[in-house]
C-alpha cells in the first residue's frame, strides 16, 4: 500500500481535496493498525480509538478512504500464518 508523505492513510487520499482534521487523521491511523494488527472487532476499535460510535468510524473510512473498514481490512489485513 502507498502512503502519502507523513501519514500512513494511502495515497489514494488526495491531502488538498480532502482536508482531514489532524485528530480525524490520527484516529484512523490508530484504528487502522488496531484492526490490521489484532482480532479487534470493528465495534471495539471505534471506541478504542476515541469514536463515539462504530458508525462514525464506518462513515470516516468511507470518506477518507473511499472504502468501509471491513473492505479495507480484506485489502490490508495479513493472511494468518499457519502453525
Amino acid at each position: 500500500m502507498r502512503r502519502i508523505a507523513g501519514s500512513s492513510l494511502p495515497a489514494g487520499l488526495a491531502p488538498s481535496e480532502h482536508a482531514v482534521p489532524d485528530h480525524t487523521r490520527l484516529r484512523l491511523e490508530a484504528a487502522m493498525l488496531l484492526l490490521r494488527q489484532s482480532d479487534t472487532t470493528l465495534t471495539d476499535a471505534a471506541y478504542a480509538c476515541g469514536f463515539s460510535d462504530p458508525k462514525y468510524l464506518n462513515r470516516s473510512f468511507q470518506k477518507n478512504l473511499g472504502m468501509s473498514p471491513r473492505q479495507w481490512l480484506q485489502e490490508n489485513r495479513p493472511a494468518p500464518t499457519g502453525e
